[in-house]
């Protein structure tokens, strides 16, 4: 029951979680493309998100080779005038629908990377894309922390964009860069500095200040609760904490042997933490961001490693008065009668989103912790040396980190796969951020404004999770 809640808990903060999935086949590999006069395609510029990730670009990068592409003419139309450009020799329009496959197939044979912000829910439109894009050789992004979706994209599409050389990155936003960039670095740290692998690795949330649009909400809340029979459901469940692991695929029903030691991707109630030396309490984030360092680990060879997310708070009491909320909100959301209460008159409206002032105000910090094993063959515990530590902080104060944090991301990684040096044969699939990108993103993402630091902590007396 307590798992459950925390599913639900996700809604309050970004609603991330949610479950959908629509299959397009599989085809073989045609030739690629010769000119691709563009270098990035922003996708679903109209929404909430696009609106900022247009403007970054914008005020950013005029230089880049860049078009607005969506369903409506007339809705780019407008967006382009608010940016202040005029006609298509300033910004491309294209016009492409997720329901029209031709019409998809042109727009990724026309650029060099698509990032895609048509969510509100991924799962129903996004997957056609990710198949032209793997189809023809065309990288792929988006900001998406839809565990089934991204579960169906690797079934079905990873081998086709390993063929082709198409990168397909998912979650390249606040879910989950800072998760995915911040373990990777305080991994390799630990074998870099202290030549071991990581026993535990643990996100902690130090601070966050951010909002949620209405059509997030919206769709996160009828996904949640209307998810029978959608593509990638079941396969992510399976797998349990790992429904993102890229072995046994597919899985066998009768092989119980587990992906992996971590049964639950954060706690169910306030503790204290040695390793962050902090109390800490259930992270909203955590069941979208976990599977993607899962993966990222499994990838990588880091099988044998723990993960989990957290929520760092002041004090233990003021740690069971949020968690309190949290769990009481998601009992709300259960019941119909108060479930309409808060869709009607509480949670924001489709359409509505954070006030500008509320995405310039907002700010995130995350730390991982990397924790080693012991150097000592003694087998007294309490003679046995602490463990080293390593901590990577991936911290953003200019701008709420589900919006105009996320934009940034998103964007600049769609730039490190437009402007990388071309890999000759391979280099593609369904990969993560810090697996398909790594240090040429990390770099990308310090020059525009996140701090991303690797250090040392002294070590402690007791391993995380235990």
């Amino acid at each position: 029951m307590v798992s459950y809640y925390l599913q639900l808990l996700i809604l309050w903060h970004f609603f991330l979680g949610c479950y959908c999935a629509s299959a397009l086949q599989s085809a073989a590999v045609p030739p690629p493309s010769k000119s691709r006069p563009l270098d990035v395609v922003i996708y679903g510029a109209t929404g909430f998100t696009g609106k900022l990730a247009a403007k970054y670009m914008h005020e950013n990068y005029a230089t880049v080779k860049y078009a607005l592409a969506g369903r409506s003419r007339s809705k780019l139309e407008q967006l382009r005038d608010e940016l202040g450009c005029d006609d298509d020799d300033d910004i491309p329009l294209l016009i492409a629908d997720y329901a029209n496959v031709t019409s998809l197939e042109h727009l990724v044979q026309s650029t060099k990377v698509v990032v895609n912000y048509a969510g509100t829910p991924f799962g129903d439109k996004a997957l056609p894309l990710v198949g032209a894009c793997a189809r023809y050789g065309t990288c792929y992004a988006d900001i998406t922390g839809e565990v089934p979706f991204q579960r169906a994209s690797y079934d079905l599409y990873h081998d086709l964009a390993v063929a082709s050389g198409a990168l397909v990155l998912h979650a390249c936003g606040y879910d989950s860069i800072p998760s995915d960039v911040g373990a990777w670095l305080a991994a390799n740290a630990m074998e870099e500095e202290f030549h071991q692998k990581c026993t535990s690795l643990e996100l902690v949330s130090r601070r966050t200040r951010g909002g949620a649009s209405g059509g997030t909400l919206a769709t996160a809340l009828a996904l949640l609760f209307h998810s029978k029979d959608i593509p990638g459901v079941n396969e992510a469940k399976q797998r349990g904490c790992y429904g993102l692991d890229p072995k046994k695929n597919p899985i066998d029903p009768e092989d119980t042997t587990p992906l992996g030691p971590d049964t639950s991707d954060t706690v169910g109630f306030v503790q204290y933490d040695p390793i962050s030396e902090s109390y800490v309490m259930p992270f909203v984030m955590a069941s979208a961001n976990a599977p993607v360092v899962r993966k990222s680990n499994a990838l990588l060879g880091r099988t044998n490693c723990t993960y989990r997310e957290v929520q760092a708070v002041d004090s233990w009491w003021k740690g069971v008065q949020a968690t309190l909320s949290l769990y009481t909100f998601g009992v709300l959301l259960t019941l119909p009668p108060t479930r309409w209460f808060l869709t009607n008159y509480v949670l924001p409206k489709p359409g509505e989103g954070p006030t500008v002032q509320d995405q310039e105000t907002g700010y995130f910090e995350s730390q991982v912790y990397a924790v080693g094993s012991s150097s000592s063959s003694s087998s007294s515990s309490s003679s046995s040396p602490p463990p080293p530590i390593t901590v990577a902080t991936v911290a953003y104060d200019r701008g709420d980190p589900g919006y105009k944090a996320t934009a940034l991301m998103s964007m600049e990684t769609a730039l490190c796969l437009a402007l990388r040096p071309k890999k000759d044969g391979g280099g593609g699939g369904v990969l993560t951020p810090a697996t398909g990108l790594g240090q040429d993103l990390v770099e990308r993402l310090q020059r525009a404004g996140l701090r991303i630091v690797v250090e040392s902590k002294p070590p402690t007396k007791q391993p995380v999770n235990e």
